[in-house]
């Protein structure tokens, strides 16, 4: 912040745009959300051909969740979303937009087409762990998890059960493996109680 105060810093920003992403990413991991929401907002404003606006619409909207301003922060991944289709910026946008449907369902939300997810988010979901790039390895396994979740609260443990044990099979090693295993036990543990109840 203070070196942005010293004459020529605007000479020295035309080279070196990602000093303004930098201070943007120290307030969000500083808790400062609204001002790193501002700071993104800025940079995606000020340099719209740069690859890295993309992320920092996301930061931006990232930054208005944590403050709890729901609406602001599905409005950015919504353009996200329906400009950024080739990027894995467009998949995690998807995730949290998702994400807000399943905590916070009864906002106002536009009927638009691109807040689908936010009205549909076992759909978004699926369409993450099916259909997004194998390099988002992590968000693949955290949309399987939000599925087998669904379900559970849905009272459908044999479908919650199968998923939870085919992804244990097939990640082992993630580090997400153990809350898996968690969720696992405990959807058995209540289809045990439900099928004792009923003397099967």
């Amino acid at each position: 912040r203070e070196a942005l105060k010293i004459p020529g810093a605007k000479a020295y920003l035309n080279s070196h745009m990602r000093t303004y992403l930098n201070l943007a990413n120290t307030y969000f991991n500083y808790g400062e959300f609204k001002k790193s929401a501002n700071a993104y907002l800025y940079i995606a404003k000020k340099y719209r051909e740069e690859p890295f606006i993309v992320f920092a619409l996301v930061k931006a909207a990232d930054s208005f969740s944590n403050l709890g301003e729901f609406l602001k922060a599905l409005t950015i991944y919504a353009k996200v979303i329906s400009r950024y289709k080739d990027t894995k910026e467009y998949w995690i946008s998807r995730f949290r937009m998702a994400d807000i449907g399943i905590k916070h369902p009864n906002l106002n939300v536009p009927s638009l087409n691109i807040y689908k997810d936010y009205r549909e988010p076992l759909e978004a979901y699926k369409e993450i762990a099916d259909l997004s790039s194998k390099d988002l390895i992590k968000l693949k396994q955290l949309a399987q998890l939000r599925i087998a979740s669904l379900y559970i609260e849905d009272k459908n443990y044999y479908s919650g059960i199968a998923l939870l044990k085919s992804f244990l099979k097939n990640y082992s090693n993630s580090n997400l493996s153990n809350y898996a295993n968690q969720l696992l036990l405990k959807s058995m543990d209540l289809l045990v109680n439900i099928l004792y109840k009923k003397k099967d």
